[in-house]
């Protein structure tokens, strides 16, 4: 027969367990991420200096020193979305590097929150933290999680 207080301990223990996990994990994200003074992805820069525009000028607006090239008259923001969701972080500094590399750790902790949600539902505690260490093990992870 288990004791009421051995359950509480193990619970608290497995909790302990993946907070401490989740936290080494998103520090190494941060971590990851702050060592280099630039922006990991080609296109990182594009995404935050269009977030910039059209946090300065609205979605709609010219590309009037392009005159000469297609963005004059056919320009199409596909990544529309994702461009207004960065602009928040624009917020943080001036400097658009900086709030880029704040995004990503942001979309990072979300992913890893939304994660951790879904493990929960179906393993224990313990087994989740387990499994948050994984995408550790993968480079290709560790490359797509640096980039915005």
């Amino acid at each position: 027969m288990l004791d009421i207080n051995t359950v509480r301990k193990e619970k608290m223990f497995s909790n302990l367990t993946l907070i401490i996990v989740f936290l080494s994990v998103i520090s190494f994200f941060i971590f990851l991420q702050f060592i280099s003074p630039v922006l990991y992805e080609v296109d990182g820069y594009y995404h935050v200096a269009i977030a910039n525009l059209i946090k300065t000028f609205g979605p709609k607006y010219q590309f009037h020193w392009a005159q000469i090239s297609t963005f004059r008259d056919f320009y199409s923001d596909k990544d529309f979305l994702f461009h207004i969701s960065i602009i928040p972080f624009l917020y943080i500094s001036d400097n658009i590097i900086f709030a880029g590399k704040v995004a990503v750790v942001f979309y990072n902790i979300l992913f890893f929150l939304v994660y951790i949600f879904i493990l929960r539902r179906y393993l224990p505690n313990f087994l989740v933290a387990c499994f948050l260490l994984l995408p550790m093990l993968s480079s290709a992870f560790m490359v797509y999680s640096s980039w915005l």
